[in-house]
C-alpha cells in the first residue's frame, strides 16, 4: 500500500484528481496502469504524486517529466510541473531523489595556462569566435530490451517523427548557422546525413607519411575492422597512433586518402591523441576538388573523439590531389608535437551493436547512447546506470560535460519539440533547471547564465515566428524541469537550456514543424539567442551574421571577362545586421568551391576561362557577426563573340511538398523527411552549363528575380533558357512580372526553352486568368495531367530530338532531386509534340511551337539522368531554336570549332593555405495517378 500522502505539499479535492488522472490516460505518455496519488497547483507551480505501480526505473526519468510537463501542465500560466513517485518503502518523493550519485569523469589532462593562444583560422570569425556549442538532436532509434528490436523514442504523428525532424533542422540549419558565426560546434550526437562513410587510420592502406619525423605514440588509437561495437567497446581505443614534433616550417606531414564511394557532399572529423605537449594549431589541410583548405586544430584538447574539420565535395574513387587530408608539422609552437590517427569522412551507417543487433539505419538517426560510444565515451558516460545498455537523455549532457574543456567558453542546447496527448496546445517553451521540491521555492537552480541564455533564445524564436509565420504564436515561456540534459548533477560546467520548439502532435504546429524555411528562420533566431547571451554576459553589442546577397547574376562584359553583380541582402527584423562585405567563391565543377576572396561592393569583374568551359560563381555576405549562407550558384561560358543564351535560374522553391518520404514499416509507416541536398541544393545551372558547354555557345546567368526587377535586357539574348525546376504556387514559377517581360521578349522574336514540373499546375491548374492566358498563348500549353506517373520519356520519331533514345527522370535517386509530379502537357494549336511519356501514348512530355521560337520541357531538365543524354538534348534544342548558329574560334585555326585546352578540374580554383588564392581570382584582382483531378485524392497533396 502506498503511504506518505503529500508530504507537506497542498492536498487538493478528489474532482482535480479525478480529471489529472483523466488526462493522464488519455494521453497515453505515461507507464500503463499510472494512478494519480494527488496533484495541486500553487499559482505557476503543478505537483503530482504519480504511483507507477511499480519501481521507479531511473532511465524513465525523462520521459515521466516530459509527460508531466506537457499533459499535466499545458495549462495557460503553467511553468513548471513537479512530480513524485514511490520510494522502495512506499514514500512519495521528488524523481531526483531517486538517482544513484553518478558523476561525469574527467577527460585528459587540463592544459598548461602558458601555452601559446592561437585563433583557429581554419574557423569562421564572427560574434561566437572563440566560443563552443554542445548541440543536442534529441532522440532516436534505441535498442529497446523488452521488444528485443530498435525502436525510435516517438512514433508517427502527421507524417512525422520528433526522433528525426528535430536532427535535421538542427544538423542542417542551426549547426551550420553557429559555424558561420565563429562558434566551435560539438554535437553529442552525428550530424552528417551521408549514409556512406569511410574511415582511414593510420594503419590502413591509405595512410602516407613524408618526412621521416612520424613515429609510433604511446597513446592508443582508432584501429579499422573492429566494427560493428559491442557494449563498452571504444573504438578510439582499439589501435595505435602515431606523433610528429613540430617545426617552424614544415618538414613533414601525414596523409590519408580516402576510396570515396560516391560523388557528393562529406562532413570530415579527425581523431587524434591529446596531450599538454601537443600543438595548439596542427595543420590539417583537406585537399577537394575546389583546391585546399586549411584548418587549424589545438590537439592539446578534444582528443579521441572525432573532430570536425568541415564538409566537402567529393568525387568517386581514390585521388590524393583532390580527395584527402594532410597533417604538416609546421606550428608557431616549435618543439611541441602533433598526433596523427584517423581520419573520417561521411556519417555512416550505425555500427554500434546491441545484443548482436546493429540498428540498419543511418548513424545520425540513432539515440546519443550509441554515438557517445562510436565518439569515444567511456561507460560512465553512456550508461551511469550500469545496465549493459544506456541512458539516452543523461548520456547527451554528460558526453557534453565529459567533453568540454577546462576553460572552454561554452554552452549546451537541445532541441526538442512537445507533445500533450490530445490536448491540442500550441507554442514554444524553453527549459531549465530547478530543484522545486519541499522546502524550495521553485525558482532556477541550474548552472548560471542558463536562465538568462534560455530567456534570449525563447524570446527570438517566438519573436519569429510571430512575425514570419503565425501571428499571435503562443509564447509558453522559459520553464524549469528536472530534464536530465539541463541537470546540472550531469552537467556541472556550462549553461544548459533546452527548448521545445512546438506541438508534434497539434497538426498546425507540425505543418510548421515539417516546413524547411521554417526550421531556416527558427535556426537563425536560436543562433541570435545564443549571441545575445554571450554578448549580455560579456557586457558587449551582439553582431549577427547577414543574411545571402541577393540578384546574383553572371555575364560575359566583351573579351572573355565576367560581370558579376548582386544586391545587398535584407536586414533587421530576425534577419541579420547589415553586410560590411562580400566573398566570392570559383569553382570549376559548380561543387567543390575555392577559399574565396573578399570584395568591396556588390560588383566585380573577372578574366574567365578560354574555350567552351564554364567558370560557376557563388557569393556570401560578411559583416562583424560572421559569413551568411551562399546565393545561389551560376556560372557563365564567356566570348569574345556576340551573345548567346541565358540561363534564368528559377527554382527558389523550399517548402513541405519537397519532404522526401521513407517507408519505415512496422508501426511507423511512412514517415517524411528533409534532406536539404536531395529537394534543392541551388545548384542546378551546373547540369545546364555543363550541357551547354557542349555546345559551344556563350551563356549568362542570372537569378529570376533579376528579370522580374527589369535589370536584364532580355532582347540581348538570341535564346533563354528558363529553368524553372520544381517552382510551384507558393513560389511561382513565373511571376506576373516574370509574365511581362518574357511575353514581350516573345512577341519581339526571342525564342526560349523551358524547363520544369509544376509549371503547369501553377499557372494553368491553380493560376487565375492571367497566369492561364499565359501559359496557353506564350507556352502554347493546358496542364492535361498533373502528374505523369512515369520517369521514363521517348522522343517522337521524326522531331526534334529524333535519335535521341529514351529518357530517365530523376526519381530520386540520381544525385538531383526526386520530380514529384512531371507535367502532362495538352499541346495547344501552333504547337507540335515532342516527347511522350514512356507507356502513355496520349501524354505528352515536351512540345515545340511550329514556328521554331519555343521548346517547353513537362519535366525540368535538369532531372534528366546521364550527362550525355542532357548534352544530346540541348544540342538538339538549341539547334532547332537556333538554326544558324555557328560556334565562333576560340583561335586562329581555320576549322571554325576549335575551342580552348580543357580547364584542370584538379588545380583550377586551388588554394594553399589561408592566404593563397585561386588563380581565377589571381585574375579578379589583376582584372502515381495520371488524371488531374486525382491530385485531390493524393495524401501528399497538402505538402505541396
Amino acid at each position: 500500500m502506498v503511504v506518505g500522502g503529500l508530504l507537506g505539499w497542498a492536498t487538493t479535492a478528489a474532482a482535480d484528481v479525478w480529471s489529472a488522472q483523466q488526462l493522464v490516460d488519455e494521453s497515453h505518455r505515461f507507464p500503463a496502469g499510472t494512478q494519480v496519488s494527488a496533484w495541486s497547483r500553487d499559482g505557476s507551480i503543478v505537483r503530482v504524486d504519480l504511483d507507477l505501480g511499480r519501481p521507479f526505473d531511473p532511465r524513465e526519468m525523462d520521459e515521466l517529466v516530459a509527460a508531466a510537463d506537457h499533459v499535466l501542465g499545458a495549462g495557460e500560466g503553467v511553468r513548471g510541473v513537479y512530480i513524485r513517485v514511490p520510494d522502495h518503502d512506499g514514500v512519495f518523493r521528488p524523481l531526483p531523489d531517486l538517482l544513484p550519485d553518478l558523476p561525469v569523469p574527467d577527460k585528459g589532462v587540463p592544459v598548461p595556462a602558458g601555452s601559446p593562444p592561437h585563433d583557429h583560422p581554419g574557423w569562421a570569425d564572427g560574434a561566437l569566435a572563440g566560443k563552443t556549442v554542445y548541440l543536442s538532436q534529441c532522440h532516436g532509434w534505441y535498442w529497446h530490451d523488452g521488444y528485443e528490436s530498435w525502436l525510435t523514442q516517438r512514433g508517427n504523428v502527421f507524417d512525422t517523427v520528433e526522433d528525426f525532424h528535430n536532427p535535421e533542422g538542427m544538423n542542417q540549419y542551426l549547426m551550420r548557422y553557429l559555424l558561420n558565426a565563429g562558434a566551435r560546434v560539438m554535437p553529442v550526437k552525428e550530424s552528417d546525413l551521408n549514409e556512406a562513410m569511410v574511415i582511414v587510420d593510420d594503419a590502413d592502406v591509405g595512410y602516407e607519411e613524408t618526412g621521416g619525423a612520424f613515429s609510433e605514440s604511446s597513446g592508443a588509437g582508432f584501429a579499422s575492422g573492429v566494427a560493428p561495437y559491442g557494449y563498452g567497446v571504444d573504438p578510439l581505443e582499439q589501435g595505435g597512433s602515431r606523433e610528429a614534433e613540430t617545426a617552424t616550417t614544415a618538414s613533414a606531414s601525414a596523409r590519408w586518402i580516402p576510396e570515396i564511394p560516391a560523388d557528393g557532399y562529406y562532413q570530415v572529423y579527425a581523431s587524434y591523441r591529446q596531450d599538454p605537449s601537443r600543438a595548439p594549431d596542427a595543420h590539417y589541410m583537406i585537399h577537394h576538388p575546389g583546391g585546399v583548405t586549411d584548418v587549424f586544430v589545438d590537439q592539446r584538447i578534444h582528443g579521441s573523439t572525432w573532430v570536425y574539420l568541415g564538409r566537402f565535395y567529393f568525387y568517386a574513387g581514390r585521388d590524393s590531389a583532390i580527395g584527402s587530408v594532410e597533417l604538416a608539422n609546421d606550428s608557431v609552437s616549435s618543439g611541441a608535437t602533433i598526433s596523427a590517427d584517423a581520419i573520417r569522412f561521411g556519417g555512416g551507417m550505425g555500427d554500434v551493436e546491441r545484443e548482436g543487433a546493429v540498428s540498419g539505419h543511418e548513424r545520425w538517426e540513432e539515440a546519443a547512447i550509441y554515438y557517445t560510444q562510436f565518439a569515444g565515451a567511456p561507460t560512465t558516460v553512456y550508461d551511469p546506470y550500469s545496465d549493459g545498455d544506456g541512458s539516452d537523455p543523461s548520456s547527451r549532457s554528460r558526453f557534453a560535460d565529459w567533453e568540454h574543456e577546462d576553460g572552454e567558453d561554452a554552452v549546451y542546447f537541445s532541441w526538442h519539440s512537445n507533445a500533450c496527448g490530445s490536448c491540442g496546445a500550441s507554442g514554444t517553451s524553453t527549459y531549465v533547471y530547478s530543484e522545486c521540491d519541499v522546502g524550495y521555492d521553485c525558482e532556477f537552480a541550474g548552472i548560471e547564465g542558463s536562465d538568462v541564455m534560455a530567456q534570449y533564445i525563447q524570446s527570438a524564436v517566438v519573436d519569429t515566428i510571430d512575425a514570419r509565420w503565425e501571428p499571435g504564436w503562443s509564447d509558453r515561456g522559459v520553464r524549469t524541469a528536472w530534464f536530465a540534459e539541463v541537470n546540472p548533477d550531469y552537467n556541472d560546467e556550462m549553461p544548459a537550456a533546452l527548448i521545445e520548439l512546438a506541438f508534434h502532435d497539434t497538426e498546425s504546429d507540425t505543418a510548421l514543424l515539417k516546413h524547411p524555411r521554417f526550421r531556416r528562420d527558427v535556426s537563425r533566431a536560436m543562433m541570435h539567442g545564443i549571441i545575445d547571451y554571450f554578448a549580455d554576459r560579456d557586457g558587449e553589442t551582439p553582431h549577427y551574421p547577414p543574411g545571402a546577397p541577393t540578384h546574383l547574376s553572371v555575364r560575359g562584359g566583351g573579351s572573355g571577362e565576367l560581370e558579376i553583380h548582386w544586391e545587398a541582402p535584407p536586414d533587421g527584423g530576425g534577419l541579420g545586421d547589415p553586410a560590411t562585405s562580400y566573398r566570392l567563391y570559383l569553382s570549376v565543377d559548380g561543387r567543390s568551391f575555392d577559399g574565396g576572396v573578399d570584395v568591396d561592393g556588390t560588383t566585380t569583374t573577372l578574366q574567365g576561362p578560354a574555350g567552351w568551359e564554364p567558370l560557376f560563381v557563388r557569393v556570401t555576405a560578411v559583416n562583424e557577426g560572421g559569413e551568411s549562407f551562399p546565393t545561389p550558384t551560376l556560372g557563365a561560358i564567356p566570348s569574345p563573340a556576340e551573345k548567346g543564351v541565358l540561363l534564368v535560374h528559377g527554382f527558389d522553391r523550399l517548402d513541405r511538398g519537397q519532404l522526401l518520404w521513407r517507408a519505415l514499416g512496422g508501426d511507423l509507416g511512412d514517415v517524411t523527411h528533409m534532406d536539404l541536398d536531395a529537394m534543392n541544393r541551388y545548384d542546378y545551372a551546373v547540369e545546364h552549363l555543363r550541357a551547354l558547354a557542349a555546345v559551344q555557345i556563350p551563356v549568362d546567368a542570372v537569378n529570376a528575380e533579376v528579370v522580374a526587377d527589369g535589370r536584364v535586357t532580355l532582347d540581348d539574348y538570341p535564346l533563354v533558357i528558363w529553368a524553372a525546376g520544381e517552382e510551384s504556387v507558393e513560389d511561382e514559377s513565373f511571376s506576373a512580372a516574370e509574365q511581362e517581360q518574357v511575353r514581350a521578349y516573345m512577341d519581339g522574336g526571342g525564342r526560349l526553352l523551358v524547363s520544369g514540373s509544376e509549371i503547369g499546375w501553377d499557372l494553368s491548374a491553380e493560376g487565375d486568368s492571367e497566369d492561364q492566358a499565359f501559359y496557353g498563348e506564350v507556352l502554347r500549353a493546358a496542364i492535361l495531367a498533373d502528374d505523369a506517373g512515369t520517369y521514363d520519356v521517348a522522343a517522337e520519331p521524326d522531331g526534334v530530338f529524333a535519335g535521341l533514345g529514351p529518357l530517365l527522370i530523376d526519381d530520386g535517386s540520381h544525385g538531383t532531386y526526386h520530380v514529384d509530379y512531371p507535367d502532362v502537357l495538352d499541346v495547344q494549336p501552333g504547337a507540335s509534340v515532342e516527347m511522350l511519356y514512356a507507356g502513355q501514348p496520349s501524354q505528352p512530355a515536351a512540345l515545340s511551337a511550329d514556328d521554331g521560337s519555343l521548346i517547353y520541357l513537362g519535366f525540368p531538365f535538369e532531372t534528366v539522368v546521364g550527362e550525355d543524354d542532357r548534352e544530346a538534348l540541348m544540342i538538339a534544342a538549341v539547334a532547332f531554336l537556333l538554326p544558324e548558329y555557328d560556334p565562333p574560334d576560340w583561335d586562329d585555326d581555320d576549322d571554325g570549332l576549335t575551342v580552348g585546352p580543357p580547364l584542370d578540374r584538379g588545380c583550377r580554383c586551388r588554394t594553399s593555405g589561408t592566404g593563397g588564392v585561386a588563380p581565377a581570382v589571381v585574375l579578379l584582382l589583376g582584372l502515381a495517378s495520371v488524371l488531374l483531378w486525382n491530385r485531390v485524392t493524393d495524401p501528399r497533396k497538402d505538402l505541396r
